[in-house]
């Protein structure tokens, strides 16, 4: 079969046009979204205190990590503090796996240690509340997430009623 140069030049022309509207082109503005990721942060999380101080550049998953949640959505993380709620944003700089060990930062060399795990890499972007806010956590998945936007993270909010 041959090709004539009309045919050659009908691809090549597509095939620019779908570029052009597939990769930014020079000084487009590439806009982010709004997905918010809530996770549990424990106490014996060695992480724990670099949440407390918005200093934290890292989040691990626990073994479970629910599939119903579109990774490549995930702009942004707030931590849930247990017992005391939600207060700190940060961007997700990056989505990796590491293993238990590496998570714990441990010598241990058991099932538990080589289990893979989601790594959130994070930079601190501000207090989207001044002190912490309980939240409902019967809507957390798997007892440890809730997927949301940050236009209805106010549904997930506690509001006393004093």
């Amino acid at each position: 079969m041959r090709f004539t140069n009309t045919v050659f030049e009908l691809i090549h022309t597509k095939s620019y046009e779908t570029i052009a509207h597939v990769i930014p082109q020079k000084g487009a503005y590439v806009e982010v979204g709004n997905r918010v990721l809530i996770g549990l942060v424990k106490e014996d999380n060695r992480l724990f205190q670099a949440f407390m101080d918005g200093t934290a550049t890292l989040y691990y998953s626990g073994k479970q990590f629910p599939t119903t949640i579109a990774l490549q959505d995930l702009h942004f993380f707030m931590p849930y503090i247990k017992g005391k709620g939600i207060r700190d944003v940060y961007e997700i700089v990056k989505v990796r796996t590491i293993t238990g060990k590496e998570a714990k930062q441990t010598d241990e060399d058991d099932a538990d240690s080589k289990a893979l795990r989601l790594a959130f890499e994070l930079r601190y972007v501000r207090k989207q509340y001044a002190e912490f806010q309980p939240i409902d956590t019967t809507k957390m998945i798997v007892h440890t997430f809730v997927d949301t936007t940050f236009d209805k993270l106010e549904e997930c909010v506690i509001i006393d009623k004093l």
